[in-house]
């Protein structure tokens, strides 16, 4: 999996090579965005996941993850932005997902 500098960068290398659907996480659900759907947890797979740390204006940190995804079997690849704080949880359906790509355990958290 390539590593970027910033998350523009990974983005628009993501959209360069078809991730160019919308997606946003919506309790257990993916909903894509151009054509309004929800998408079941069984129905899309996290292909990539880049993260991103910006400094908080606290001692906290703030992550900005961006997730190449494929749903409805493969035929639709798209992005996923999702944001994390220090004192937000990871959302069940994303750390599954995660796991099942070896970037999540939980006695590690992200790894990778």
């Amino acid at each position: 999996m390539p590593n970027y500098k910033n998350f523009l960068s990974a983005i628009k290398e993501l959209h360069d090579r078809g991730f160019t659907q919308d997606f946003v996480l919506f309790e257990q659900y993916l909903f894509w965005t151009q054509e309004k759907l929800f998408i079941s947890p069984m129905d899309f797979t996290i292909e990539e996941c880049h993260r991103f740390a910006f400094p908080a204006p606290t001692d906290k940190r703030d992550d900005l993850v961006v997730f190449g995804v494929t749903a409805v079997s493969g035929h639709v690849k798209g992005i996923l932005l999702n944001h994390y704080t220090y004192t937000t949880a990871i959302p069940d359906v994303i750390r599954t997902k995660l796991g099942e790509m070896g970037y999540y355990r939980k006695e590690m958290s992200w790894v990778g």
